[in-house]
């Protein structure tokens, strides 16, 4: 997911043509006018910087974890990886149920014995 910035509102239009105009004339900035474009851009900024945050935290839950060799106790939650009978099952969501008993694992490897050998 990419944050995409929305388009300019009416207002931030003139305000941005405003400030082109104050910039590009010489003119003499007043604090009034400074006040409004110091305010829009920290406006701005917050909207991206909770964009921001919303984003990181999403990708925060969505690592995955490595719990080790499957245990009957443990509760699991999802994204949680485990070994169990040769396999490496994800976890899709929480649960109690043993890798490959229900719909809450997926098998993403299994590992395949040579001649001779239990897997």
């Amino acid at each position: 997911m990419l944050i995409h910035r929305n388009p300019l509102t009416p207002e931030e239009k003139a305000e941005a043509a405003a400030q082109a105009h104050i910039w590009q004339s010489n003119k003499t900035v007043t604090m009034k006018t400074l006040d409004v474009v110091v305010k829009a851009m920290v406006k701005k900024y917050a909207e991206l910087e909770r964009a921001v945050e919303a984003r990181l935290e999403m990708l925060e839950d969505a690592q995955l974890h490595y719990a080790g060799v499957y245990d009957k106790a443990a509760q699991y939650n999802a994204n949680t990886l485990v070994t169990h009978r040769g396999g490496l099952w994800i976890c899709k969501s929480a649960t109690r149920s043993a890798p490959g008993t229900s719909s809450d694992w997926q098998l993403t490897h299994k590992t395949i014995a040579a001649r001779g050998q239990k897997a």
